[in-house]
């Protein structure tokens, strides 16, 4: 059945429920006949799950079912018999008759510091204004502002020099200079 385990158009659930039917197979008749509870348990999956499978398994050429009806039209469990034709066919496997979908790789994921004052190129990490503050005591909103009004002069490459000379020079002063 390496057949079976090559169609890519059968996702992982279907494949476990074509298992478990061969599994329970009677040899002697050529068919299973177990109910949706039973296959679920036996492929370690939902009932919904199953439903699904055993309909790909039948649209892919995999398993023909045979409704089973007892007195009165009640409906009992299905016979399920395998194709074995359709895995020993000499035909190609199942993955070549429909080209797969090419499937973009996922990008890596990449952390994005968390910045705690963002303003225009501006861009300071919560330590780095945990810093400021130290520094600068009660003067450090002020500070902050002050930033926000020159921010649109700096580029990216030159915010950070500007902001150390600025901190350098309000530490040095007792009064901020405004």
């Amino acid at each position: 059945m390496s057949a079976l385990q090559a169609d890519v158009e059968l996702d992982a659930d279907a494949k476990s429920v074509a298992f478990s039917l061969l599994d329970i197979l009677n040899n002697a008749d050529g068919y299973a006949r177990p109910g949706h509870p039973h296959i679920a348990e036996k492929a370690g999956t939902h009932i919904t799950a199953v439903k699904r499978g055993i309909k790909a398994l039948q649209r892919r050429g995999w398993f023909v079912v045979e409704p089973v009806f007892g007195d009165g039209r009640d409906r009992k469990a299905n016979r399920y018999y395998p194709v074995w034709e359709r895995a020993t066919t000499g035909t190609p496997p199942v993955g070549s008759e429909k080209e797969r979908k090419a499937r973009r790789a996922p990008l890596p994921r990449t952390e994005r510091p968390s910045f705690a004052f963002e303003s225009g190129p501006i861009r300071l990490t919560t330590a780095e204004v945990a810093d400021i503050e130290q520094r600068l005591g009660g003067f450090a909103e002020l500070f902050f502002d002050d930033l926000r009004a020159t921010d649109l002069e700096l580029s990216e490459d030159e915010w950070r020099d500007h902001v150390n000379l600025k901190l350098n020079s309000w530490s040095e002063t007792e009064e901020p200079a405004f």
